[in-house]
C-alpha cells in the first residue's frame, strides 16, 4: 500500500512538471504568433529554434556585445590610470611597508655579505693550507741541503792574495 501511495505521489509530480513545461510551451508558442509577421533584423545571429524569438535573442547578443565593449574600453581606462598612479601610491604608502621594504633589502644585503665571507674564509683556507705545504717543502729542501752540502769554509782572513 505504501509503495503504490508513494508510486502515486511520484507520478502527481510528474503530471505538475508536465504541466508546467506544457504552460511554458504554449506562452512560447503565444509569442512567437506575436513576433512572426514582424520583419527580421538581418545579422549573421541566427537559432533554428521555432520557439525562440530570433529577433528578440539577436537584440539581446547586440546589446551583450555593446556592454562587452563598452566594460572593456572602461577597463583600459581604469587600467592606465591606475599605472599612472601606481608611482604615487608607492611613494605615500604606509610607513611601516616602506620600513619593512628597507628591513628586507638589509637583510638581503647582510645574507649577501654572509655568502661572501664564506668564501672569503674558503679561500683563506685554501691560501693557508698552500702556505703550508709550500713551507714544509722549503723546509725539506733546507734538510736536504744542510745534509748533503760540504762544509764552506769562510775565509775571512785578507782579500786571499800572498805577500
Amino acid at each position: 500500500m505504501k509503495g503504490l501511495k508513494l508510486k502515486m505521489s511520484t507520478t502527481e509530480q510528474e503530471l505538475e512538471v508536465n504541466e508546467a513545461s506544457i504552460k511554458l510551451l504554449e506562452s512560447n508558442i503565444n509569442t512567437l504568433d506575436e513576433h512572426t509577421g514582424q520583419q527580421l533584423a538581418a545579422t549573421s545571429i541566427s537559432c533554428s529554434c521555432p520557439l525562440v524569438c530570433v529577433q528578440h535573442e539577436q537584440q539581446n547578443m547586440l546589446k551583450m556585445l555593446e556592454n562587452t565593449d563598452h566594460n572593456m574600453a572602461q577597463l583600459n581606462m581604469i587600467m592606465n590610470e591606475i599605472y599612472e598612479l601606481q608611482p604615487y601610491v608607492q611613494r605615500t604608502s604606509n610607513p611601516y611597508h616602506t620600513i619593512s621594504s628597507i628591513l628586507d633589502c638589509h637583510v638581503t644585503t647582510l645574507k649577501q655579505t654572509e655568502k661572501n665571507l664564506n668564501r672569503l674564509a674558503e679561500k683563506l683556507n685554501g691560501v693557508d693550507g698552500m702556505f703550508r705545504l709550500a713551507m714544509q717543502h722549503l723546509t725539506a729542501a733546507r734538510q736536504n741541503r744542510s745534509h748533503s752540502a760540504p762544509p764552506t769554509v769562510n775565509n775571512s782572513f785578507g782579500d786571499g792574495r800572498s805577500n
